[in-house]
């Protein structure tokens, strides 16, 4: 394979179907207040699938162009700016390490998760950077298979303005490309359309001055027949005085932090993990952090609690935490996941929390996520963070047993909430205890 741009044309591009996920109706994003360093991280990922009868080489370079309707039924312009702010800096991962995954998902084709485990795996490896640069950057597409990309955007005020930034490329692999966003200029709350149209080339951002960049990017989208179908979000001031919880056709979410000071104790007992070849000893804490969720409509409803509740972290100058996990079984959803809350009720969730505090006083946070799986943010330091959670249950998706429990089949096909909700975020504090 060469480093050459190969040939589409043979594609049937009505049968390349490109999909935004993760934006389940409803979903409902928070607006953020109106202050410095209060960056609001959007999660949004696309997945491109090949029903033709022919392979379709994918380029990790390509381009994303969305296209956002307003509430008002205006489409909002887009610009193309450089951005280098902190907030949404990329991934601290090694160029050598995005070039190693690129090498290895073309060598195997397919297994894409294998290729992400084995270069996490080495991502602290002290080793020389490896020569791959002649490695090609696109992705073979068999037919019936899929791929796609991770577009992690950001909400956000600027001059009075409220406006959200999402990058032109999947930035987690191709950390060597420059920090360009698409930035819009929002019209406060409502509910918006959005869709991407993929440019399968990156050769017009390899040269030109940044308007010339933006006007031929506009240009090609027109013309482009790689397009998803619309999806909303609503956008949706919290509830005030507290500014701590939105609500969404008659249900609120809030995310819940009794005491948002974590005093982290300078002695208590000590635990050991190996892994590979290495020895980690640690001391945790347990910490209480939930979501709370007020049924205001007229009829009872289940929610979920079987993998829906995805922490999300910023520090005090608004930069986003890489978030790691991990998990040593898979557990199928139950009865026992879902809680029902009658009308005019509510909820209140903790999933099991610890910060585990490393040698060097780095912490790590974790989270149970109830899938036998664990969700953590690695490296923390003591001081201040803000927390959210990120609730999203798509009931349809679930991969149920082969018992055929009847009374979940109900519950998903009755009275389970569907959706997803970005809640504000809460201010946690981080103590060390010197005492």
């Amino acid at each position: 394979m060469t480093s050459e741009q190969p040939n589409n044309n043979n594609i049937e591009l009505d049968r390349i179907h490109i999909e935004i996920l993760g934006l389940a109706q409803p979903t409902v994003l928070a607006i953020p207040e109106n202050k410095p360093n209060a960056n609001y991280p959007v999660h949004l990922s696309v997945r491109l699938t090949n029903n033709s009868l022919t392979n379709y080489n994918f380029n990790f370079y390509g381009i994303w162009f969305p296209e956002i309707i307003a509430p008002d039924g205006e489409v909002l312009q887009p610009h193309l700016i450089f951005d280098d702010r902190a907030a949404i800096e990329k991934p601290s991962v090694t160029v050598w390490r995005a070039k190693l995954f690129q090498f290895i998902s073309n060598l195997f084709r397919q297994p894409y998760h294998l290729a992400r485990f084995i270069s996490s795996m080495i991502r602290n490896d002290s080793r020389p950077p490896l020569q791959l640069e002649t490695w090609s950057h696109f992705y073979l597409v068999k037919p019936e298979a899929s791929t796609g990309a991770s577009l992690r955007s950001q909400l956000f005020w600027c001059d009075n303005l409220l406006r959200i930034q999402l990058p032109i490329i999947d930035f987690y692999w191709n950390i060597d490309r420059p920090n360009l966003y698409w930035s819009f200029t929002l019209k406060g709350g409502g509910v918006y359309q959005l869709r991407y149209i993929y440019l399968n080339n990156d050769r017009t951002v390899l040269g030109s001055d940044i308007e010339s960049i933006e006007s031929q990017l506009i240009q090609e989208s027109r013309l482009s027949q790689l397009v998803s179908p619309f999806t909303n979000f609503h956008l949706v001031e919290p509830i005030k005085p507290e500014c701590t919880a939105v609500e969404i056709d008659g249900v609120q979410f809030e995310t819940i932090v009794p005491d948002p000071v974590f005093i982290i104790p300078a002695e208590s007992p000590q635990k050991i993990f190996k892994f590979l070849d290495r020895t980690f000893c640690y001391a945790e804490t347990y910490v209480k952090i939930g979501i709370k969720i007020t049924n205001n409509t007229e009829k009872p409803l289940h929610f979920s609690f079987y993998a829906t509740c995805i922490p999300e972290l910023i520090s005090a100058d608004g930069q986003m935490q890489e978030m790691g996990g991990g998990s040593d079984r898979y557990v199928f959803p139950s009865v026992s996941d879902f809680e029902l809350v009658m009308p005019g009720k509510c909820l209140i969730f903790f999933p099991e929390a610890r910060i585990l505090c490393f040698r060097g006083n780095l912490l790590t946070l974790v989270f149970k996520s109830g899938s036998g799986s664990y969700l953590s943010f690695n490296n923390l330091t003591y001081g201040i963070y803000h927390l959210r959670f990120r609730y999203q249950n798509f009931p349809q998706s679930l991969s149920l047993d082969d018992t055929g429990d009847l009374s979940l089949k109900q519950i998903l096909a009755r009275t389970a909430w569907s959706g997803r909700v970005d809640t504000p975020f809460r201010e946690l504090n981080f103590l060390f205890d010197s005492s």
